[in-house]
């Protein structure tokens, strides 16, 4: 089995979605699969996955990551709906003020140049550039490759 470090620093106050800001940002949804997982867009192996999304609309990252960890009774809008249906969300890394379309291809290139592809053009129909589902690798720190500023919201707190 392998070993990922996805890691949190200590200091730092783990964050709930409903206190995340309703201003715009971008954030790093870390999705465990335990079984392989097929659908028309998708087919993924057991693992862990990162989707990179941005918040832009009303809500901001408060609305967008608590709509992520509504599972019941949400409409699957969107074709991650149905990678977090099949896994488990294990974790939402924040990085608040910064968000749009560049900024959300910026952090998909930084990340797909360490990390494979998921599934192909999965999630970038609006910013082009590479996949934004990446498989996370054995020995990645994650914390470490998203740099300074970004939170960890702790979902063991829903």
């Amino acid at each position: 089995m392998a070993i990922y470090l996805i890691t949190v620093r200590l200091q730092d106050p783990p964050l709930s979605c409903s206190s995340l800001s309703p201003s715009g940002g971008l954030y790093v949804l870390v999705i465990r699969l335990e079984a392989e997982l097929r659908t028309e867009r998708v087919a993924l192996g057991p693992g862990v996955y990162l989707y990179i999304g941005s918040a832009g609309g009303p809500g901001g990252l408060r609305g967008r990551v608590c709509r992520h960890l509504r599972y019941t009774g949400k409409v699957r809008r969107w074709h991650i709906d149905q990678v977090l249906g099949a896994g488990m969300l294990e974790g939402v890394y924040v990085l608040e003020g910064v968000s749009g379309v560049k900024a959300e291809r910026g952090l998909a290139e930084k990340l797909a140049s360490v990390l494979p592809e998921g599934a192909e053009r999965f999630g970038n129909t609006d910013t082009g550039g590479p996949s934004h589902l990446l498989r996370m690798r054995p020995g990645v720190d994650l914390r470490s490759l998203l740099g300074s500023g970004w939170s960890y919201v702790d979902l063991s707190l829903h």
